[in-house]
């Protein structure tokens, strides 16, 4: 899986970086200019539950951390 995380701040020029890898929230960037850097993505595992009663398992975005 290879996600594009756009940087956005008050300096952000439209840039994207390509990263992989997820197993334990870190991800490693790829491509792009921020490649060579590293993010750490602390996501909360939840579960939800539809009209049908059906559980599926999702993944709440909580914060990133940036790794120079």
């Amino acid at each position: 899986m290879s996600p594009s995380f756009p940087f956005n701040d008050e300096r952000c020029d439209g840039s994207v970086s390509t990263a992989s890898g997820g197993g334990n929230n870190l991800w490693g960037i790829t491509d792009g200019p921020a490649a060579g850097h590293s993010i750490q993505l602390n996501l909360i595992d939840d579960k939800t539950t539809d009209a049908n009663g059906d559980t599926t398992d999702i993944y709440v975005f909580q914060s990133a951390i940036f790794m120079p």
